[in-house]
């Protein structure tokens, strides 16, 4: 079946090295049955990680820095404030704890994270919130989403429409492992990449950068995944600890606010003409 084009779009023929490589790597990738990418997966995907300094913003990789994260100080102020757990209470269901129910379970209750951090910030946006986008024709999730895979619960595009910034959140059935990244992720991370490369009339931008609030079960992190179109074939990670809410928002109050502080922060960078020297991480033969 061929693919559609919008009026933005470039024909296939006309697609570049890197709109070939993200649309290839998104198509492959959200047909992927094995819930966690494999070494040998990350290595053939090209995918470099690296720690996401929450309090700057910065990588230790190549690139430059694509969010200021709200105050700290003032968005706990905030939440102690407000006391979203009072709003919505992300342990509300009571689901039980059966094998049966294992992986419909840990969805659920990733809806439940997600949930929580938009209550958590009902009033903190005015009346101009960001407006939150869906995948209502399935083009961006998991193939297999019905068995309770992967899915995107939505994404917001930033206020200056000539950034190509997106913040978006993300649920899935499959518990977090340190230092490795569920397909889902960079899954969605492709897929949006693609987007905005194909779709949306950013592939004039050397950089496009995604925040992805991924949840499973009651843990969350914020990955930065973001493409160079100077390094066409690669995708860069990068990562922040796994921050777990089993035990409620009141009792890791301070990984709540920095969940917030990163969905409320501000897009920055010259992601059009960025100078930064690409930075090949070279692989074994």
């Amino acid at each position: 079946m061929e693919s559609s084009t919008t009026d933005n779009e470039p024909t296939r023929t006309h697609w570049d090295e890197g709109q070939i490589w993200v649309k290839s790597c998104h198509a492959a990738t959200r047909k992927l049955l094995a819930l966690v990418l494999s070494r040998k997966n990350q290595e053939k995907l090209h995918i470099t990680t690296t720690e996401l300094n929450l309090i700057s913003g910065d990588g230790n990789d190549y690139g430059p820095c694509f969010v200021h994260p709200f105050s700290y100080d003032k968005m706990r102020e905030y939440a102690v404030r407000e006391q979203p757990w009072d709003k919505f209470d992300i342990h509300g269901l009571n689901i039980d704890d059966t094998p049966e129910l294992c992986r419909y379970r840990g969805w659920v209750n990733a809806c439940q994270v997600i949930k929580g951090l938009h209550y958590s910030l009902d009033n903190f946006f005015g009346d101009i919130p960001p407006r939150d986008m869906s995948d209502e024709d399935n083009e961006l999730d998991s193939v297999y989403a019905p068995q309770w895979q992967w899915n995107i619960t939505s994404w917001a595009n930033a206020k200056d429409t000539s950034q190509p910034h997106i913040t978006a959140f993300m649920v899935d059935s499959q518990p977090f492992r340190a230092n490795r990244f569920n397909s889902g992720e960079i899954s969605i991370a492709y897929g949006l990449i693609a987007k905005r490369r194909i779709e949306d009339g950013y592939n004039d931008h050397r950089y496009i950068p995604i925040i992805i609030i991924s949840a499973s079960g009651f843990q969350a992190r914020i990955l930065q995944i973001w493409h160079d179109k100077q390094n066409p074939e690669a995708l860069q990670v990068r990562s922040s600890p796994i921050m777990d809410f089993n035990g409620g928002v009141q009792n890791n109050l301070d990984d709540w606010v920095t969940l917030l502080c990163w969905i409320a922060g501000d897009p920055v960078g010259d992601t059009k003409n960025g100078t930064e020297v690409v930075r090949v991480v070279e692989r074994d033969a």
